[in-house]
């Protein structure tokens, strides 16, 4: 076989116009998945985000507008910690987003940032290692787009981490390749950046697939005093979070790690990874448990969809690019072995140990990321195998744009989405009790009753049942009726702890 020329560093000179209408092409599809939201200001409740992170990041955003920095919040469950909860992301500079729209605008420009951003940070890394812009396109789409990463979208904290990800070996390899003290402070500040988006687990996983990549790129520890070094100056950025996070966490039940059973449930499973090619049949509208996902087991990641134009990249990759490749090929089999967690006995004594972390389903962002750049190598080796060609390199170099269409058709059904007013609850019956002598209901959680069959009727069972976190559930602004929450809810469920006996008045000072 004949050898393929190595790349050249920097990348190949290609015309500004091309690196501009290939970010602008990823950001189109950015645009059009979180169309809803952004323009007609549609709300986004699937999974997490209806009764966790869009009543965390709409107190965040009332606290700052008035110019306040959130350590308690009192409107939920009697007052719980709020800046030591590092989901919150009290300290991480794109939360300041927030304040330039209302309620569901609001969290969808933090999404769009950040999917920009995660495209961003895969197209630069691309060129960064001598990819030709068609092929940095197809990495960055099948990165930002892929059914993982939109996966992510209700759950911010993680997808705000990831997002940084591929920025973290950008600024390294560019410090490898030319060491200087701008280029270290660049690596640094988005090192400092990712540890303040509030997912530990990611920024451990990027630890580690950096020093791994390093390694391998520079065949010595050269590089490790510079790296420490960055690590240190994030840890030191983000010592306030870190400190009130340890606290709280001493007194969580995170400490105790995953038991073997949540172990295996929170565990990747094999016939799971056939979404990379095969989706599973999921509507914006609805979708039926059942025979989505049969057994009504509902993984993390909705689809981990590539689709077989990435599939092809992939195997070219493999074929044309085989010493480059193997990397991200490791890394991809180091993410499934992590990610199977309870389902391989192999690993369950190591992910025991690292439990901690939580959730072994986590790991495939690394199958993501390898598969990722494996698309972008492949196409690139085809690319210069076609430079004689003109006709076929041509059409090689527009494939990037029918993947991109296929993957926002495709992982675009995978957020559900509700009318601007979702949140506002006024047809749920027990808003009566926000007003009554029983307001102390909110802050209870009833059974959900008969096994709902589709993904509808589960989230119209959540907002029933009000659980705690709806008290601060942001809509506009935050639920209908209950803007005094924080208040005279407060002051009203005082009153009834008051006729409480004398050992009974312990509860009061604990509550309050």
């Amino acid at each position: 076989m004949t050898p393929l020329p190595r790349p050249t560093f920097p990348p190949r000179a290609a015309p500004e116009w091309a690196d501009a209408l290939a970010l602008t092409a990823l950001a189109g599809v950015a645009l059009w998945l979180l169309w809803g939201p952004l323009v007609s200001a549609n709300a986004l409740y699937f999974r997490d985000l209806q009764v966790f992170f869009v009543p965390l990041r709409q107190f965040l955003a009332d606290s700052l507008a008035r110019g306040e920095l959130p350590f308690w919040n009192p409107g939920v469950s009697l007052g719980t910690p709020y800046f030591a909860e590092m989901q919150t992301a009290v300290l991480y500079p794109p939360s300041w987003l927030l304040l330039l729209g209302d309620g569901n605008r609001g969290i969808a420009l933090l999404l769009f940032f950040h999917l920009l951003l995660a495209a961003g940070g895969a197209y630069a890394l691309a060129r960064r290692l001598g990819l030709f812009v068609p092929a940095a396109l197809a990495a960055a789409g099948a990165f930002t787009f892929g059914g993982c990463l939109i996966s992510t979208l209700n759950m911010i904290n993680f997808l705000q981490a990831l997002a940084w990800l591929p920025w973290v070996l950008w600024a390294f390899e560019a410090d490898r390749q030319g060491p200087s003290p701008r280029r270290w402070a660049v690596a640094a500040a988005v090192v400092g950046m990712q540890t303040l988006a509030g997912a530990p687990d990611v920024s451990i996983m990027t630890g580690l697939v950096l020093g791994a990549y390093l390694l391998v790129r520079s065949r010595s520890l050269r590089w490790l005093p510079r790296v420490a070094a960055a690590y240190l100056f994030a840890l030191l950025l983000a010592t306030p979070q870190l400190l009130a996070t340890f606290e709280l966490f001493r007194h969580s039940v995170r400490t105790a790690g995953l038991s073997l059973a949540e172990i295996a449930h929170y565990s990747l499973r094999l016939d799971g990874l056939r979404s990379l090619l095969l989706p599973p049949p999921l509507s914006r509208v609805d979708w039926n448990i059942a025979e989505t996902y049969p057994g009504g087991h509902v993984p993390l990641f909705l689809s981990l969809y590539l689709g077989w134009l990435a599939g092809a990249g992939v195997l070219a990759a493999l074929w044309l690019r085989r010493g480059p490749a193997l990397f991200w090929l490791a890394l991809g089999g180091v993410g499934v072995f992590l990610a199977l967690g309870g389902n391989n006995p192999a690993a369950l004594w190591l992910y025991e140990a690292i439990g901690i972390f939580r959730y072994p389903e986590k790991y495939v962002v690394l199958l993501h990321l390898g598969l990722a750049m494996l698309v972008g190598l492949g196409l690139d080796a085809a690319l210069r195998r076609a430079a004689g060609r003109p006709a076929l390199w041509r059409l090689l170099a527009v494939l990037p744009l029918f993947m991109l269409l296929e993957l926002g058709v495709v992982n675009g059904q995978i957020n559900l989405q509700g009318p601007p007013d979702y949140y506002r609850l006024a047809d749920i019956p027990e808003l009566r009790w926000l007003t009554g002598a029983q307001a102390g209901f909110l802050y209870t959680r009833t059974g959900e009753g008969a096994r709902p069959a589709s993904v509808r009727e589960v989230y119209a069972g959540y907002r029933r049942v009000l659980s705690p976190h709806i008290g601060t559930l942001a809509g506009v602004r935050y639920v209908e009726g209950t803007e005094g929450l924080t208040t005279r809810d407060h002051a009203r469920i005082g009153e009834m702890l008051d006729g409480l006996p004398p050992n009974g008045q312990l509860l009061r000072r604990l509550a309050f």
